[in-house]
């Protein structure tokens, strides 16, 4: 029989290594991120945070189909959460699997309108030539947070590729 206070040390301490993970990450060293994330996971298999924060830290460093087996997971677990959904939609983004990514993003949108989500997703839009996309997208971005620089050069890239010639 599990004892209550067994599982609250095994969530302090889960917790305890996902704040070193990112700090790990933070310094760049993945591989020390990716070992504390995973002692995490051991900890608390079923927490979205520490599927996701794996799967960003494997993102992060190529391991392009364990990131998304971790994002799945987080979604899977946590769908109202803005953040899981966003860094599924960033694995498939750097898979160059544009059309999933802005799926993604589009119901990462649909939890909480953020620029950032926007203009991640306008960026995945522009990627697929959908030039008219991007604009809407980069603009929504820049309407939510008009000092999102980012957002403004994918508009300017995608209103000079929108051009007939």
């Amino acid at each position: 029989m599990t004892n209550i206070n067994d599982e609250k040390n095994d969530m302090s301490k889960a917790n305890e290594l996902i704040k070193a993970a990112w700090k790990s990450e933070s310094n760049t060293d993945y591989d020390e991120a990716i070992l504390l994330a995973s002692d995490a996971l051991a900890l608390e298999p079923n927490d979205w945070y520490i599927n996701t924060s794996l799967g960003d830290f494997l993102r992060e460093k190529g391991e392009l189909e364990q990131a998304e087996r971790y994002c799945k997971r987080a979604v899977e677990l946590a769908p109202e959460i803005l953040m899981a959904w966003e860094s599924l939609a960033l694995v498939h983004f750097h898979k160059s699997e544009y059309k999933k990514a802005v799926e993604y993003f589009l119901a990462a949108a649909k939890i909480e309108e953020k620029a950032r989500t926007y203009t991640m997703m306008a960026s995945a839009k522009f990627e697929l030539e959908d030039y008219d996309g991007a604009i809407a997208d980069s603009s929504r971005a820049l309407e939510l947070d008009s000092d999102w620089e980012e957002a403004r050069q994918i508009l300017s890239k995608s209103k000079a590729k929108s051009k007939p010639e």
